[in-house]
């Protein structure tokens, strides 16, 4: 009879217990939504933040030849971060006569995510997928949900930044990899398990495509035709890439970098007007990055 009670009471705490959980179902405010970019605070955050993480990985991919060097000097002989790799030469510590000329490096870039090397690499494809990612969904609250941001033009200048940095990270991803996954605005959830890597040149296209359309509607288009230009010049088409730099400079004439790989492009092109693209990039940067490439062809 008492383990009877003690049966009945312990069924009875159980109860209270569990009405005492549901007390605790609450709402979580922090919860991922589908319907969190319709708030146009949220919205601008992401389409403007696209820019700062591509800046993120463009700049790390700029001093990461600097800094691997410097470290293998210094304490990297164990080929952490497969810096001996990369960075080894061909020749003997005993040879001190052969001219730096001549060192070759027997490897060349591992950028294969199926590479044992790929830990070298994979920081760059993270940060450009998450970039292309945080485009791809201010591009689709904008154009396929039709979320506004108050004003037309606050709404155009979101849309056009978000649509430079998704094409500014395939030019990226298509200049570091031999091949990638694309995918853009109109890419459901539902389609991103059967996504197969494309090679560069799909993705070069893309790039060009998405560039494109960004500077048609951004009313401030020299970004995106600077970055046609650099996407042209990296794939040898110097005609086309002096085309989109005059593109460029004619919405910012003041663009010393667009004036440089102009001048370059009809270089390469025999054209004579390159001395006056490559003399107005020393006029406006005179100790820029390009400087003493710009003095050379100049003959200075």
């Amino acid at each position: 009879m008492n383990g009877l009670k003690i049966a009945r009471g312990l069924g009875a705490l159980a109860a209270v217990a569990l009405a005492g959980c549901h007390s605790l179902d609450v709402v979580n405010p922090n919860a991922p939504s589908s319907n969190i970019l319709t708030d146009p605070g949220v919205l601008a955050a992401v389409a403007g933040g696209t820019m700062r993480t591509w800046l993120n990985d463009y700049n790390t991919l700029e001093i990461a030849g600097v800094l691997d060097n410097n470290a293998r000097s210094l304490s990297s002989s164990w080929n952490n971060g497969n810096m001996n790799t990369y960075q080894h030469i061909d020749i003997s510590p005993s040879d001190t006569v052969t001219s730096g000329d001549k060192w070759t490096r027997p490897n060349g870039w591992f950028n294969d995510l199926a590479s044992p090397q790929r830990t070298s690499v994979e920081h760059w494809w993270y940060g450009y997928y998450a970039t292309i990612s945080a485009a791809n969904d201010a591009l689709r609250a904008i154009r396929v949900d039709k979320v506004t941001l108050g004003s037309a033009t606050a709404t155009a200048a979101a849309e056009a930044v978000a649509q430079l940095i998704q094409g500014a990270s395939f030019m990226m991803i298509a200049n570091d990899y031999d091949q990638g996954y694309f995918l853009d605005e109109t890419t459901t959830g539902d389609q991103l398990a059967s996504l197969v890597r494309v090679n560069r040149k799909v993705l070069r296209d893309s790039a060009e495509a998405k560039l494109k359309k960004a500077a048609a509607v951004d009313p401030n288009p020299a970004l995106p035709y600077y970055n046609l230009c650099a996407l042209a010049f990296n794939a040898a088409k110097y005609d086309e890439a002096a085309s989109a730099c005059e593109k460029s400079l004619a919405a910012d004439p003041n663009k010393a970098d667009a004036w440089f790989f102009k001048g370059v492009s009809q270089k390469k092109l025999n054209n004579p007007a390159a001395n006056d693209a490559l003399n107005k990039y020393l006029q406006l940067d005179p100790t820029g990055i390009h400087s003493a490439e710009a003095k050379k062809l100049l003959g200075q």
